[in-house]
């Protein structure tokens, strides 16, 4: 998926590093964006919903060190990394090792 319209998506990121751009998607102003017809909030509040809760029951299997948010927000950032560095370093995910990372990071979060 991040191979596919990669010049559309250096564009965003791009534009989404710019001051304010943040702020306005994710702010309280974000309702007048929409993927598929849906608030572009209610969307990312949806996706947060869901991975909280998933990292929430993966904790009660876990030992007593496990801190759900610290794994969650560590998924969070290795998602954006691998996003980000595969878009505009496409040089470094040749071949299989886009497809070793993507496997690793499903093993690591399973």
């Amino acid at each position: 998926m991040l191979h596919e319209k990669r010049q559309f998506r250096k564009l965003l990121f791009r534009i989404m590093i710019q001051p304010g751009v943040y702020e306005k998607l994710f702010g309280e102003e974000s309702g007048s964006l929409s993927i598929s017809g849906r608030p572009f909030r209610e969307y990312t509040e949806s996706m947060m919903s869901l991975l909280v809760e998933y990292f929430r029951k993966k904790g009660e299997n876990a030992g007593p060190d496990y801190n759900p948010m610290t794994d969650l927000l560590m998924f969070i950032n290795a998602i954006k990394g691998f996003a980000i560095t595969s878009i505009f370093s496409e040089e470094q995910y040749q071949g299989e090792y886009y497809e070793k990372v993507t496997d690793a990071l499903i093993k690591r979060y399973r």
